[in-house]
């Protein structure tokens, strides 16, 4: 007899060290194995997973849809662009980016209409999705950061974990 085992969305959250703020969103099959898991994960670099509702309240469900900073000749006359496609919200590219993209948000559940008006206006998306975007953030100097982004690819290693959100910042 075949077994077919579904994964299930689930999202998990916590503090890493320095008091940042951690949403990890899953796809598991076992719900409590990944908990456990994440757990060690969160101790080991010096944090701890907590309930439901922790930290979820520091971060905001928002569409966003990144376009090709290079295909924007005029940047003043995009944001107007953005406006009437149904933007809500346009961040520049950041000078460290690897990949310069425009940033534009919107309410999470206009992202596939956004996407598309910015496709027809003829702009290359590099990326459409739901985030949660962090309300606030906690800077971390230098050695901090590094930690924290080194407890950041541990959980992006796990098979389970899709997607990972934090309100840090470098200082």
């Amino acid at each position: 007899m075949t077994r077919y085992f579904s994964a299930v969305p689930s999202v998990f959250e916590g503090y890493g060290s320095n008091g940042v703020a951690v949403l990890v969103e899953t796809n598991t099959g076992d719900a409590e194995r990944t908990a456990s898991e994440l757990e060690s994960l969160f101790e080991a670099h010096g944090g701890n997973l907590g309930d439901d509702g922790c930290v979820a309240w520091q971060f905001e469900r928002r569409g966003v849809v990144e376009i090709m900073a290079d295909e924007v000749d005029d940047p003043d006359g995009f944001v107007l662009e953005v406006i009437e496609l149904g933007g809500e919200e346009l961040r520049e590219p950041l000078p460290s980016a690897r990949v310069a993209t425009y940033r534009v948000y919107c309410d999470p559940t206009d992202v596939g209409d956004l996407d598309r008006a910015m496709r027809e206006a003829g702009y290359s998306v590099n990326n459409a999705a739901i985030v949660y975007e962090p309300n606030q953030r906690v800077p971390l100097e230098l050695d901090a950061a590094r930690k924290f982004i080194g407890f950041l690819e541990a959980l992006a290693d796990r098979p389970d974990v899709q997607h990972t959100y934090s309100n840090w910042r470098s200082a």
